[in-house]
């Protein structure tokens, strides 16, 4: 039985959760939330719904409700390549610096897409490590997805897209690296796929996946947390990176990680953030 949740209540939970998950949860957001908690609202009968609810106000909260919310809230629009120039400075700058460098000390690079969506991006960066590396059998190469949608991550599992993931990417770089397949959709070919792992990941709760990463992507995700809940999550990245290691925002987030202690290096028209000199990892 569907049971009305008025904007009083709305806004008892959605300042909850917000606060559960460093979401920013406005008005805006109520129509989304009162869909994510439909199913379980509609199970209850109405003597029973202030238990139902309770599950969204108190902490903690299950992962399961995470999922749940984050899957109605999260947009969840990506492509190969999106921000193009962010890219073309990735893999004419920043990527051959820090090959060089590794180069020199062990052949090991690791990336980690925060936010990773539904994959394209990951793939995205195994794509240029590529196209640099000629010897790439002979490094350690980790690229590491998270993200707290089980959906999207069962997409970025299959590595299977259609044509509206591939308007950031040229036809003869879909060609090489993909698949295609009989309906039209594209599936990633196993040498791109080695060396990428996705994993389920909340940001705004969890450890990095890890340690020392020479480049994070954490991008068109900060947007999403309030204020504290963003400095709480570059405070985690900026520990998750390597000395001199490398952070990537979307464009319109560029302006916030400066204030946590990451300094601003500009290439070309991009701004990205490194760990400060004399930091430990």
């Amino acid at each position: 039985m569907h049971v009305p949740l008025d904007d009083a209540l709305m806004h008892l939970i959605g300042e909850r959760l917000g606060r559960q998950l460093g979401l920013a949860i406005g008005p805006q957001h109520w129509e989304r939330l009162r869909r994510a908690i439909e199913p379980v609202t509609d199970a209850c009968q109405p003597p029973a719904l202030a238990a139902c609810l309770r599950r969204f106000i108190d902490a903690p909260l299950a992962r399961s409700d995470a999922e749940l919310i984050a899957a109605e809230l999260s947009v969840g629009e990506t492509y190969f390549f999106r921000e193009p120039q962010a890219f073309e400075m990735l893999e004419r700058e920043v990527l051959p610096a820090l090959l060089a460098e590794r180069r020199c000390i062990g052949r090991r690079l690791r990336l980690w897409s925060a936010g990773c969506c539904t994959g394209e991006e990951c793939y995205s960066l195994a794509i240029i490590v590529n196209r640099l590396l000629p010897d790439i059998a002979e490094w350690d190469i980790r690229i590491v997805g998270t993200d707290i949608h089980p959906g999207f991550l069962a997409q970025a599992r299959k590595g299977i897209y259609g044509d509206w993931s591939f308007r950031g990417l040229s036809p003869i770089l879909r060609r090489r690296y993909f698949e295609a397949l009989p309906d039209e959709r594209w599936s990633v070919r196993p040498a791109l796929r080695n060396g990428v792992d996705f994993r389920y990941g909340n940001l705004a709760q969890d450890a990095p996946p890890g340690c020392a990463f020479d480049l994070v992507l954490c991008r068109n995700v900060l947007m999403y947390f309030n204020a504290e809940a963003a400095r709480r999550v570059l405070a985690t990245l900026r520990e998750s990176l390597s000395p001199r290691g490398w952070l990537l925002v979307a464009a319109a987030e560029a302006p916030v990680p400066a204030a946590c202690g990451l300094v601003e290096a500009r290439i070309g028209d991009v701004v990205f953030h490194r760990r400060p000199l004399g930091t430990r990892p």
